[in-house]
């Protein structure tokens, strides 16, 4: 009988330990787990030595990216906040997307690329080639790009027709250097030789194809004599030449 309780006495001292054992392994691998953390998160840990920027386009410059960059790069390879540089440089109106990329164990590579600008809209801002708007500095917003104009939310709508009516012209090596778009949805529009064009706001397709059908045969190699060209009548066209000045 004595015995017995010695042997159960004994079994239940052996399990204390063990329970004893394993939470002072837990505590271990959790001291190693933490310690490991804060050392993956110390900025000195890993730091990067080589940066490399590469962009896309003619409006972003290196020196500006560069600032910018170096003041968000405060953390080694494992510390450091991509996403939080990547919205610093988004930022920037001429940026479009950002690339980040970590490369084992010190290097860090950045891919900027830049708004494919196809128009100008409302004098300030650019149109994207996704339709979308952004506003650059006046100084960097490319005067040889087609000038459009519309209310609010209608730039997607406008640069469609210009895309239409420029693929039309391209068999007169014309292209429209405005396009405008007035509250009233009237259409009016200058070709790059000058000639404005009253297109108003009904059967514009269809007004437009006059103008593509009858231009050879009535301007012909004449542009430079042409102020406008009216296509709001439904039965025909007006031109108005220039006056001739008097000798």
């Amino acid at each position: 009988m004595k015995s017995c309780k010695k042997h159960k006495i004994k079994y239940s001292w052996t399990i204390q330990l063990r329970k004893l054992i394993l939470s002072l392994l837990g505590l271990v691998i959790f001291a190693v787990v933490l310690i490991g953390i804060f050392t993956l998160r110390n900025p000195k840990t890993l730091p990067f030595r080589e940066i490399k920027i590469t962009t896309t386009g003619t409006h972003l410059k290196i020196p500006e990216l560069k600032n910018i960059i170096i003041h968000h790069i405060n953390g080694g390879f494992f510390s450091f906040n991509a996403g939080e540089l990547r919205s610093a440089l988004t930022v920037l109106p001429w940026v479009y997307n950002v690339s980040i990329r970590r490369i084992w164990l010190s290097k860090l590579e950045i891919a900027v690329a830049e708004q494919k600008a196809l128009a100008r809209w409302n004098k300030t801002q650019l149109i994207s080639n996704l339709g979308t708007l952004f506003t650059p500095p006046i100084a960097t917003i490319p005067k040889d790009l087609p000038e459009l104009q519309g209310f609010e939310g209608s730039q997607k709508i406008v640069l469609a027709r210009l895309e239409q009516f420029d693929r039309l012209l391209e068999p007169l090596h014309i292209k429209i250097t405005t396009l405008r778009v007035s509250d009233r949805e009237t259409l009016f529009l200058v070709l790059n030789n000058h000639i404005q064009v009253y297109l108003g706001r009904k059967d514009i397709d269809k007004r437009f194809e006059k103008l593509v059908c009858f231009y050879r045969q009535i301007i012909g190699n004449r542009s430079d004599q042409v102020e406008y060209i009216d296509l709001r009548y439904p039965n025909g066209l007006a031109i108005q030449w220039k006056k001739t000045p008097s000798p």
